[in-house]
């Protein structure tokens, strides 16, 4: 079972995840996302406004504030830089990293991750194209998921989502890091996208799709 201050640190991260630092996130997304009780949301985030790191607001949501957001950002971060060291040195794949790192980002020892991130030559990005910044995160860089780009639109693959059963499947078919796709077709049913990627159609569910992030071809 996870410590108490485990669990309010996934929560920020999933306010942050969720645009949390521009905008209000429901407490149904994070019950959803989260997979917890309505009472147990209301609960966290009373325990987060009391900290003083989270703003509320009824029927409108929660956001982090400048103090959840530094929290926030260093989670991350340590998270990231943890994620790098177990794939560029040990080996690890990509749908295995974010797991162990989870377990490892609430480590309060900044200098166990100052020294990691000097060792790993300091990194810019981790394995799934996520910013490891030097600096406050307030948002990522690649936001637009391949989903919303019409058909015919050539993209360079830029971020995948922190999600194990995505990453299996990139993993699977090949798909990295600055590859480029076409999107070839867009269904309602089922909801899916089909992207050509090295001369092979592949569909994604919308699950899938919407966790990956590009960029057009010469931007």
């Amino acid at each position: 079972m996870k410590q108490r201050t485990e669990q309010k640190e996934d929560y920020l991260k999933e306010i942050f995840k969720n645009d949390g630092v521009r905008n209000f996130v429901t407490n149904k997304v994070l019950s959803t996302n989260l997979n917890v009780s309505a009472a147990s949301v209301s609960e966290m985030i009373n325990k987060l406004k009391k900290d003083g790191y989270v703003e509320y607001v009824s029927y409108k949501g929660v956001r982090l504030n400048e103090a959840g957001i530094k929290v926030t950002s260093k989670i991350i971060r340590n998270h990231r830089i943890f994620e790098t060291f177990l794939y560029d040195k040990l080996g690890y794949s990509l749908s295995e990293v974010h797991g162990l790192s989870e377990q490892i980002e609430h480590i309060k020892d900044d200098e166990f991750f100052t020294r990691l991130y000097s060792f790993l030559g300091r990194p810019k990005r981790c394995p799934h194209g996520g910013i490891i910044s030097t600096d406050i995160l307030k948002s990522e860089d690649y936001i637009i998921p391949i989903s919303q780009y019409p058909v015919a639109t050539e993209l360079a693959i830029k971020r995948f989502e922190d999600n194990y059963e995505l990453l299996s499947y990139v993993e699977k078919v090949g798909l990295k890091i600055n590859d480029t796709v076409t999107i070839t077709d867009k269904s309602e049913q089922p909801q899916q996208l089909s992207i050509n990627f090295s001369n092979k159609i592949y569909d994604l569910p919308s699950n899938f799709s919407a966790g990956i992030y590009g960029i057009p071809t010469g931007n």
